[in-house]
């Protein structure tokens, strides 16, 4: 397994743990609720920072299609723009 397949599983795990973490905060809230909402909302900022400066590389990366030189983005496209989607940003 090289570097990148490595770095892709332990993507995966943290993905995992995010989903899990996720809907046990939701299960929380709405049996019990809250607290600590600034803290909250500071790790809710710095993933969707995370997320658009992805999101940001991506675009990048997509506009840089070359089908003359065999680098075609269009699937790349649609990953973007179904994630926009999701997000609300259409």
């Amino acid at each position: 397994m090289n570097q990148a397949q490595i770095n892709q599983a332990q993507f995966a795990e943290k993905l995992q743990e995010v989903e899990n973490l996720q809907y046990n905060l939701a299960r929380l809230h709405s049996k019990i609720g809250l607290e600590g909402f600034s803290e909250f909302e500071e790790i809710v900022d710095n993933l969707r920072k995370f997320y658009a400066s992805t999101m940001d590389d991506l675009i990048f990366e997509a506009n840089a299609d070359d089908p003359t030189h065999n680098y075609n983005t269009a699937w790349m496209n649609e990953v973007i723009d179904d994630c926009k989607i999701s997000m609300g940003e259409y």
